[in-house]
């Protein structure tokens, strides 16, 4: 499964439905999500 393409979030992770944004539960499941992203974006805080 890990090569399939999953047909609810198309490998994104986010499900968009008539409630709002949510996290894709089959993915999670799975276990096809990771916590650690590669692209961190700036955050912009400064310490």
């Amino acid at each position: 499964m890990e090569n399939e393409k999953c047909p609810d979030c198309n490998n994104t992770g986010i499900v968009k439905d008539a409630s709002g944004v949510h996290t894709c539960f089959k993915c999670l499941v799975s276990g096809r999500l990771d916590q650690h992203s590669e692209k961190i974006r700036e955050s912009k805080i400064r310490l």
